[in-house]
Order: structure tokens, then C-alpha cells, then sequence
């Protein structure tokens, strides 16, 4: 985490396509990780980046469709550019969690 927080800060392009790079291993490698705004991207500014980025949560989801945590995650990191897939992951997250607020909170913060 400790590396992703300088990535985070420095915004030259080689740090920029590094921390990248870092993303796309970790969303392949452990997505169940919450990373949060390190890891979020925007593809105004990164679009090849952040269109990697959803390939791999997309392909994620599709082996782990009932994992809340993935559900979560690849929403999370979607909210920025494809909100309204985010809100599909959420409302299914959701679907199998109906007992935890959080998923309201996040479809309402969508909605709101």
C-alpha cells in the first residue's frame, strides 16, 4: 500500500504507468483487496489504463459472480466510468446481501 500511496501522489506518466500497471496485477491477482481511491481511475485521463482495468474486474466478476467483496470492488472501480454498471454490480451485490446496508448506501449514493 505503501507503494500505491506514492503513485498516488506523483503524477508524472512513468509513475502514472506504473501505478497501473500495479492496479491491473491486483485486481487480477487479489480483488479482494478494497484499494479504494488508489486504485481508482478515470478514463478521461487514463483511458487505456482504466479500460484495462474494467476488462479485468469484468472478467472477475464473470468467474466470481456471487462474491460480494468482488461485486464491491469492481463497483467501486467502475463508479468513474461506467457508473451504470457499477450501480448493476451493487444492486446484485445487494440481491445476495439484502440484510447489509452498505449495498443501499452505495446504490444510493449513485442515485442521490
Amino acid at each position: 500500500m505503501k507503494l500505491m500511496g506514492f503513485y498516488f501522489t506523483n503524477l508524472n506518466d512513468d509513475a502514472q504507468n506504473r501505478r497501473a500497471d500495479h492496479i491491473h496485477w491486483l485486481i487480477a491477482h487479489h480483488p479482494e483487496i478494497h484499494l479504494g481511491a488508489f486504485a481508482r481511475m478515470y478514463p478521461e485521463q487514463h483511458l487505456d489504463a482504466y479500460n484495462e482495468g474494467k476488462k479485468i474486474w469484468l472478467s472477475t466478476v464473470s468467474d466470481r459472480p456471487n462474491d460480494p467483496t468482488i461485486l464491491r470492488n469492481a463497483g467501486g472501480f467502475l463508479s468513474a466510468g461506467d457508473p451504470d454498471i457499477a450501480e448493476e454490480l451493487y444492486g446484485r451485490g445487494a440481491t445476495i446481501e439484502p440484510d447489509n446496508p452498505s449495498w443501499r448506501e452505495l446504490l444510493e449514493r449513485r442515485t442521490g
